[in-house]
């Protein structure tokens, strides 16, 4: 820009974001007793972004997932859930994926 030359306006555009796919959530065993429970999710995101995610089990960041945003390599995950961090009855696994 030369000799006073200026910007009448400026557009900022930002792109849609798709949402990561879950496509598929498998449970080594639905009921235990005293055995941990392997965890595999595959997750897919179409625009190739990094993702990241986060587990809670009955509500509560389990601490060996609990340092922040975990990276999601390859989009698929292996955990075993301990059983000291289950209840006894039902339990609730929430996944929650960035990206």
């Amino acid at each position: 820009m030369e000799g006073g030359d200026s910007f009448q306006s400026l557009t900022v555009e930002f792109p849609g974001n798709t949402a990561p796919e879950i496509n598929r959530i498998e449970l080594s065993q639905n009921e235990t007793h005293a055995d941990n429970v392997s965890l595999y999710i595959e997750v897919e995101d179409f625009e190739n972004d990094d993702m990241r995610y986060e587990i809670y089990i009955n509500d509560i960041e389990e601490p060996y997932l609990a340092n922040d945003i975990n990276p999601l390599s390859g989009g698929k995950i292996y955990i075993d859930i301990e059983n000291n961090v289950l209840e006894v009855g039902e339990n609730t696994i929430r996944f929650v994926v960035y990206d």
